[in-house]
């Protein structure tokens, strides 16, 4: 009888956390949210500095709400989808529209690096034409 109460107990606690998660990406997903996850930081080419120096501030303003892990490496990129090194974001805001914020390079890629990364990327549409 004990342990069928704690198997209860167990099951309802683990159903409350589903419900918690699965509310919160309901919302993001099924109410019009117009908040845009993202994974990578992607500027526009004229956008990313020259001269990157590592463990220097930069900032960066995007169109649309968007949300970005904070201190996660993620990959800087152009909008042709060169690739030039790791970033950490270290806050931003968001807000009528846009998304500003700032970043820190914690890796530069050399042009090997970059070469090899790029060719390497996967297209939206070729996932899109193997999965279907």
């Amino acid at each position: 009888m004990v342990y069928v109460v704690c198997l209860k107990f167990e099951l309802v606690r683990l159903l409350f956390c589903f419900v918690k998660v699965f509310k919160f990406y309901f919302i993001l997903l099924f109410i019009g949210n117009p908040f845009l996850l993202q994974a990578c930081l992607r500027l526009d080419s004229d956008e990313i500095p020259k001269d990157l120096e590592l463990g220097r501030e930069y900032r960066f303003c995007k169109r649309g709400h968007r949300l970005y892990q904070i201190m996660v490496p993620m990959d800087l990129r152009s909008d042709s989808w060169e690739f030039y090194g790791r970033v950490v974001i270290i806050e931003y805001t968001v807000g009528k529209n846009r998304t500003e914020g700032t970043f820190v390079l914690i890796k530069e890629f050399s042009d090997e690096e970059r070469e090899v990364i790029t060719r390497a990327y996967v297209s939206d549409e070729e996932v899109d034409s193997v999965v279907g």
